[in-house]
């Protein structure tokens, strides 16, 4: 799982890079095309090129100065390189012309908290969450944001490319044929194929059943031949022992019914 989080990753950072060529070959053509600049200072800050970014929102607000998310974009791109005077200065300048920035507030309240101003900083934090809460209680309020213009066109447009590079991709490794087994099945086969061979053992178990128990044969087996008629026996005389006569008569009576079960180990 985490192999292919960070393979998904890396081929968003590639769409990224190529989306930046493809605005470096559109912008030596045309230097004053405001839309690619926006499109690729935002594609900078996914990549974590500060500097670009900073170059290209400067250009922005070159043009148009009270550009509000260019001036907020740059003030994140200069806090991320370190510039947190600069940053707090385009924050601050971004509160005026829109004072219900909330994204503005919290950043700037992270500028004075890295100066150590942390009164002021808790200051803004809390009209921050003011903000946040008023505009969940009324989600129509969110309109009355400044339009992005371009800004908001440029993120778009970064995650369409975005979107479209990562289902190509996936197409791609759909459409490759998966020849190989499961390994799981594999490891099985060739332990079945490697193990030795097991003898079985046949053990034949006799039973002698009791004559309470042998009065119908057993299911499937041939019933035992029927018993023969047994002769009267004489009666023992004097010099014949009482025990030869009992010997006789067990001898003579039916012989009980044996019964035989194989059973293989």
């Amino acid at each position: 799982m985490e192999a292919r989080r960070a393979a998904s990753a890396g081929d968003r950072l590639d769409d990224i890079r190529q989306l930046i060529r493809e605005c470096d070959v559109v912008l030596q053509r045309d230097p004053q095309c405001l839309h690619t600049r926006a499109v690729r200072g935002h594609a900078c800050l996914k990549a974590k090129l500060w500097a670009q970014a900073i170059a290209d929102f400067g250009a922005i607000l070159a043009v148009r100065p009270d550009d509000v998310h260019g001036r907020f974009s740059r003030g994140m791109a200069l806090f991320k390189s370190g510039c947190v005077e600069a940053a707090h200065a385009d924050f601050s300048r971004v509160l005026e012309l829109n004072p219900h920035h909330v994204m503005a507030r919290y950043a700037r309240a992270g500028c004075l908290n890295s100066e150590g101003r942390f009164h002021r900083a808790i200051q803004d934090y809390t009209i921050a969450l003011q903000h946040d809460e008023r505009e969940s209680q009324n989600p129509s309020r969110r309109g009355e944001k400044l339009p992005r213009g371009w800004h908001q066109d440029a993120e778009k447009f970064i995650h369409q490319t975005l979107t479209s590079g990562l289902r190509s991709r996936a197409s791609c490794r759909s459409a490759e044929p998966s020849t190989a087994p499961a390994p799981a099945a594999t490891e099985r086969r060739e332990a079945a194929a490697t193990a030795p061979h097991k003898a079985r053992r046949v053990v034949r178990v006799v039973l002698d059943l009791p004559p309470s128990q042998s009065s119908s044969p057993p299911v499937g087996r041939r019933a035992e031949e029927p018993q023969k008629e047994l002769t009267p026996t004489p009666t023992p005389t004097a010099s014949e022992p009482a025990t030869a006569t009992r010997v006789e008569r067990l001898v003579a009576a039916a012989p009980r019914p044996v019964r035989r079960v194989t059973i293989a180990l």
